[in-house]
């Protein structure tokens, strides 16, 4: 398969070709391809807000610790037992 790239992702293709990883162009497609399906499953839930920078990180800090002072939290054990469960299961 013949692959045509907009020059930005062509630097991008023969510089992650360049550095060795890879022993050809379909070997790198196939790990492109694996992350985007990662990172596609970690995506946040439709209508939800992602944290787009520092400020928002803070106010959302904030506004967790107001929630833990009017007792509107949840135990760590909880809250990592939701972590762990979902998390995609390891492949071999």
């Amino acid at each position: 398969m013949a692959y045509e790239f907009p020059p930005d992702v062509e630097r991008l293709v023969n510089d992650r070709m360049a550095g060795g990883r890879y022993s050809s162009h379909d070997e790198l497609l196939r790990d492109a391809l694996r992350a985007l399906d990662e990172i596609a499953d970690y995506r946040p839930e439709p209508g939800t807000r992602r944290i787009a920078n520092l400020e928002d990180l803070r106010h959302e800090i904030w506004r967790g610790i107001r929630q833990l002072d009017a007792g509107e939290g949840r135990s760590a054990d909880e809250v990592f037992d939701d972590l762990l469960r979902d998390l995609p299961a390891p492949t071999p």
